[in-house]
């Protein structure tokens, strides 16, 4: 269900850095908008708002990309803001709604143009106040090709493929193309996602290409 809820006259605005889904802790600093540039700092996501689901479909794909997103146990008819966020880049209004009587929003929502295929993406719900209510796991924007790029340090995390701990936080298991990739290395990796792998660990990108990262 919709509501008269306003966007803000800045629809984007800076995002801290995003380390997994459900992390503690989150900056978020307000652009330039007509006015002033206010900084915001928004509070640790406790456990009721960490078990507050947020599932959508499907789960990657270029700017563009219409998404089903649908939140649950939040408060009862109460105006809130689907957004985006992305590493380092920002997060931005896309819908602003209002909950049910059960709690719930589900709005079909467009990957903006800005977002890119070599950051980490999540769908945020915020209050009024831009206060996070819940977030959802990550949502992996590709490029046209259905690639993405990760930076990281290849860990010796991995029980069964080689494993890099991304920027992001998150863990990937990279199958395909990995001798000689070394714990320690510094790597830029583009890959698509793996549907189902034998890695078992974090998430598992199917390698096209991987180089050392530049310092």
């Amino acid at each position: 269900m919709r509501t008269s809820l306003p966007r803000p006259r800045s629809a984007r605005f800076a995002f801290g850095t995003l380390i997994a889904p459900l992390a503690l802790l989150f900056a978020f600093s307000a652009v330039q908008d007509t006015a002033a540039q206010t900084p915001r700092q928004t509070p640790r996501l406790d456990a009721v708002a960490r078990a507050r689901e947020s599932v959508f479909t499907p789960r990657s794909g270029p700017p563009g990309t219409v998404v089903q997103v649908r939140t649950i146990n939040l408060p009862a008819i109460t105006p809130v803001y689907l957004c985006l966020g992305g590493t380092r880049s920002g997060f931005e209004v896309l819908a602003p709604l209002l909950t049910t009587p059960q709690g719930e929003i589900s709005e079909s929502v467009t990957i903006p143009e800005w977002a890119t295929w070599d950051r980490s993406h999540a769908f945020i719900v915020m209050d009024v106040y831009f206060q996070p209510l819940a977030m959802s796991e990550l949502f992996y924007v590709t490029n046209a090709q259905g690639t993405l790029l990760r930076r990281g340090r290849m860990t010796d995390e991995g029980d069964r493929c080689p494993a890099m701990r991304g920027e992001d936080g998150e863990l990937y298991t990279l199958a395909g193309q990995t001798a000689g990739l070394e714990p320690g290395e510094d790597v830029a990796v583009e890959g698509t996602l793996a549907e189902s792998s034998v890695c078992g660990q974090g998430t598992t990108l199917r390698v096209v290409r991987v180089q050392q990262a530049a310092n």
